[in-house]
């Protein structure tokens, strides 16, 4: 089986200045899995690769929201003056809301089974991920609080205190795994009444959706439910592998140079490539607004009447 999973740490030694409990543990789990014949994909960033300058992409897989049969994190919390902060402040990072990704797509929305490893206890539980019926929560028993007690006195059963919920204010980002929607002021005007276009949409549209409630879009084209309509022998269906397949990553990154995949622009770029390529290589000699729409459009939004010459 395929399974997904999401770690905020490292597999290799390189990133030392960095707490990482579970550093230990991480990499012999994948190994075990693999060697057990499942395909393991690692669904968050590639630190090893982006701060060491370890390249391990020979022996594990990265990737963006692939498909899977199951998902695996290890549980990120609010860390203020980290993770809560908005994109572009020094010593911000994006694993909670990378987390909020994945939970929104595959737990919720596809039903993809889920482990949460919370090695540190920092899942409440009336947090809506433990209660989800598709996810199961797993802690390491080592880490329970026990009251100190006298010299020879027998072990009363071990007590855990759950640590005290704080609510912090988690600011929308500007990346391509962060809710984008930063001011319903701004977003309203320039998506209403146009369709939205994007890879995997879905998960985008919900995301936006849930901060701007009063977006309208004429409607949402998805260049993954079009890339599978292709039938491409591709190795994958993420955007990166796709733009690689279609020999379209050069022109992204021209178009792009200062950008990287999994960010807003290279990622919006490369959509708008890819759907321009898809579109030619199903429809050689051209398609309409609504042959398109019936192959790749998402029953999400209600599409608008518009004319039937967008190719």
């Amino acid at each position: 089986m395929r399974l997904g999973y999401s770690c905020w740490g490292c597999l290799g030694p390189g990133v030392v200045e960095t707490p990482d409990g579970l550093r230990a543990y991480r990499r012999p789990l994948i190994d075990g899995l693999t060697d057990a014949g499942h395909e393991v994909v690692l669904v968050q960033a590639n630190r090893d690769l982006a701060e060491a300058g370890l390249d391990l992409r020979d022996r594990y897989t990265y990737g963006g929201l692939p498909d899977l049969d199951a998902l695996m994190l290890e549980w990120r919390w609010p860390l203020p003056g980290r993770n809560t902060t908005p994109c572009g402040t020094p010593g911000r990072t994006c694993d909670l809301h990378r987390q909020i990704g994945l939970l929104e797509h595959y737990t919720r929305a596809c039903g993809t089974p889920t482990v949460i490893w919370d090695l540190d206890r920092q899942l409440p539980a009336d947090d809506p991920s433990a209660r989800c019926r598709t996810s199961r929560c797993a802690s390491s028993p080592c880490t329970r609080r026990r009251a100190p007690r006298p010299c020879g006195a027998r072990s009363p059963t071990p007590r855990w205190t759950p640590p005290t919920r704080r609510r912090w204010r988690v600011y929308p980002g500007r990346c391509r795994w962060c809710t984008w929607a930063t001011s319903t002021t701004v977003t309203t005007p320039s998506t209403n009444g146009r369709w939205l276009v994007g890879h995997n949409i879905g998960v985008d549209w919900r995301l936006l959706h849930r901060r701007c409630a009063s977006i309208a879009p004429a409607g949402l084209i998805d260049t993954l439910r079009l890339a599978r309509a292709c039938h491409l022998d591709a190795g994958g269906n993420s955007l990166t592998t796709l733009l690689d397949h279609l020999e379209l990553t050069a022109t992204v990154t021209g178009a792009v140079p200062h950008g990287q995949p999994h960010r807003a622009l290279w990622d919006t770029v490369g959509a708008a490539v890819l759907l321009g390529s898809l579109v030619s290589r199903r429809w050689p000699a051209g398609v309409g607004l609504a042959g398109l729409c019936t192959v790749a459009a998402l029953p999400d939004v209600a599409p608008m009447q518009a004319p039937d010459t967008l190719f």
